[in-house]
């Protein structure tokens, strides 16, 4: 009963190649809309959606490794990437916005946005492989 519960949590190669293609166009998109509004902000978009996927991709990573390990192995595994990830994340945006480089704002909305279409995408692919 234990091997099922965790084969449903692994998503299977359906649901990621999904979840890819939804990326890969949402981020299309997006970055399309954006440089239409403002050609000034797309790369931003652009580098903020990487990110979130990235970020997202670290994390599917990380869940996937601690799942075979003991509770308090996984729990200090997730934990100090966890705060990796965040750290990494943070400086970069730093680095990027202090120096004048690229906006906040559109950086914010692409890392949003991957975050929203990859839970979608998620729920629609478990859906579709449920029916």
């Amino acid at each position: 009963m234990a091997t099922s519960a965790l084969n449903r949590l692994i998503p299977a190669p359906g649901t990621l190649y999904r979840m890819a293609g939804f990326n890969i166009g949402a981020g299309a998109v997006g970055t399309g809309i954006t440089a239409l509004v403002s050609g000034s902000l797309a790369p931003g978009y652009a580098l903020g959606y990487i990110m979130g996927v990235v970020n997202l991709v670290w994390l599917y990573i990380v869940a996937k490794r601690a799942m075979g390990r003991s509770a308090e192995l996984a729990g200090r595994m997730v934990a100090r990437n966890y705060y990796t990830r965040f750290l990494l994340t943070a400086v970069i945006l730093i680095l990027l916005i202090s120096k004048g480089i690229m906006e906040p704002w559109p950086i914010v909305a692409g890392l949003s946005t991957a975050i929203f279409v990859s839970i979608g995408a998620m729920v629609l692919s478990i859906k579709a492989e449920e029916e």
